[in-house]
């Protein structure tokens, strides 16, 4: 990844669009259990580090699902630092939040 983006970067042609990170569906920053959430955050934090190393600007995050304990929860959840100091400006949402 780091070679095709420096390759892109180089020869001054843009072959493609922004490039995107997509955050793995095992998260679920919106669930009230604690280790979930925890590990959650662990991942997320872990993907940002590697987004940054390859200057990559753009995340695809789904929140996961509240688990019944409704929506106004969840999103305090998912945004309580979820980003850990960077800014996410949209989240998609599925049917499960």
């Amino acid at each position: 990844i780091k070679r095709m983006l420096q390759n892109s970067k180089v020869s001054g042609k843009k072959h493609f669009g922004p490039v995107q990170a997509h955050a793995p569906y095992t998260m679920n920053l919106a669930s009230p259990d604690s280790k979930v959430y925890e590990f959650g955050c662990r991942v997320l934090k872990e993907d940002i580090l590697r987004m940054d190393n390859f200057d990559i600007d753009y995340f695809v995050l789904h929140p996961g699902s509240h688990l019944g304990t409704g929506v106004a929860d969840s999103v305090q959840r998912v945004s309580d630092d979820s980003g850990h100091g960077r800014e996410i400006e949209t989240i998609r949402s599925l049917s499960g939040l």
